[in-house]
């Protein structure tokens, strides 16, 4: 998934850096969940994407602003722009949309799982602003300008009232975008500690709020498999499992790759 190549793309991994890169339709200039999705979007018709993989994106450049990927992500804002939401009677006004297919112009019914939050606004138009991009549609830059000045606020915001787990977790990878762009910003930092008082066993929570390498290492090798016979079975391995609270025992589950996140963001190596 986009989000989680972005996490290990920002750490090093080239594989994953190009699985985001492979994500992304060419020619459209539209993002999905996956390579393979990008391939077969009839195995995953709703939803193609969301805005917990446009984190991936901002990721992805974080890690390397080059022309290139700079270009790629004008792309796809080129795809937001052709493809929102239709509000109002003759489409009067627009909202921008990671997907258009649970978000379908003019059903009542419609989830909007793709529909662009105020905060996603604030953080694409931090980012967008910070490596001097800007949409061409004017309406839609404007609504990235006005949000932009919130985007530490409202991140900050989330990590104080966002539910453990998931939620969470989506608050920290926020928080390690907007820290990549400022990285002197004590309100990030401070925002980095409340999630890290709040899940003290979480690697990646300890990691951003500054934590010293040897101890982010070691809540990781606390939980991650370190021999054969702790390895979940291959058909168990399918949760990232700094993405889910302390108590829920997610490393069962591990899909091993967080903990070469882990293992890469502190400089310690390959997990063994």
């Amino acid at each position: 998934m986009t989000m989680f190549n972005g996490l290990l793309c920002f750490s090093g991994e080239p594989s994953a850096c190009a699985a985001v890169e492979d994500a992304q339709n060419d020619i459209t200039g539209q993002w999905y969940r996956s390579p393979r999705l990008r391939a077969h979007p009839h195995l995953h018709p709703v939803n193609s994407f969301s805005p917990d993989m446009g984190l991936g994106i901002l990721l992805w450049v974080a890690a390397d602003p080059s022309k290139e990927r700079l270009e790629r992500l004008s792309w796809w804002l080129d795809w937001v722009s052709r493809n929102q939401r239709c509000i109002g009677k003759g489409c009067e006004n627009r909202w921008p949309r990671y997907c258009p297919d649970d978000d379908v112009d003019g059903d009542p019914d419609a989830q909007l799982g793709c529909t662009f939050s105020a905060g996603d606004l604030a953080t694409f138009g931090f980012a967008l602003k910070h490596w001097g991009i800007r949409a061409r549609d004017d309406a839609l830059q404007q609504k990235f300008d006005a949000a932009a000045p919130n985007a530490i606020a409202l991140a900050a915001l989330g990590a104080q009232l966002n539910r453990p787990g998931y939620s969470q977790h989506l608050s920290g990878v926020t928080l390690l975008v907007l820290h990549k762009l400022e990285p002197d910003n004590k309100s990030l930092m401070a925002a980095a500690n409340l999630l890290a008082t709040a899940q003290p066993k979480n690697p990646f929570f300890a990691w951003l709020a500054g934590s010293k390498n040897e101890q982010v290492a070691h809540l990781a090798l606390e939980v991650c498999p370190h021999n054969d016979g702790s390895m979940p079975r291959p058909e168990d391995r399918q949760d990232w499992s700094w993405q889910r609270e302390d108590t829920a025992q997610a490393w069962k589950n591990s899909m091993i790759w967080e903990c070469h996140f882990v293992a890469a963001i502190t400089g310690e190596g390959a997990v063994q």
